[in-house]
């Protein structure tokens, strides 16, 4: 189906969401903070992000801001995943309009096959 970079500092998120985009079909690669992402960006093609927002190095709205910022990259449909309170309302509304869609900690699994195939049959009438 589609490659979908996965960025997290925790494991666990890592290997929970990645299992389940997995089981729904999908190629998943990933890193642990916005640094690493940005370097794999340069060697892979990918369809989709889902981004941590809080991480050390560079958080999920540097991130975000410079996948959105590159022309490489720009169109790369990027869904922000949060903690409840873990960012600002000044951050949250800057991230809803740039980011493609945010999902809040603790994701379903449903939740978040739900909203990467509902993003990726948007990307795909858009293209």
């Amino acid at each position: 189906m589609a490659k979908i970079l996965v960025v997290d500092d925790s494991t666990v998120i890592l290997r929970t969401v990645g299992f389940t985009l997995r089981k729904a079909g999908h190629e998943v690669a990933t890193a642990q903070h916005g640094l690493e992402a940005l370097a794999m960006l340069e060697d892979i093609p990918v369809d989709l992000i889902i981004s941590d927002i809080n991480m050390p190095y560079k958080n999920g709205l540097e991130l975000l801001s410079d996948v959105k910022h590159n022309d490489k990259t720009a169109s790369i449909p990027f869904i922000l995943l949060t903690a409840d309170g873990e960012v600002s309302t000044a951050e949250r509304q800057m991230a809803v309009k740039t980011a493609d869609g945010i999902l809040t900690k603790p994701a379903s699994s449903s939740q978040i096959t739900d909203s990467v195939n509902s993003l990726l049959n948007k990307w795909k009438e858009v293209a």
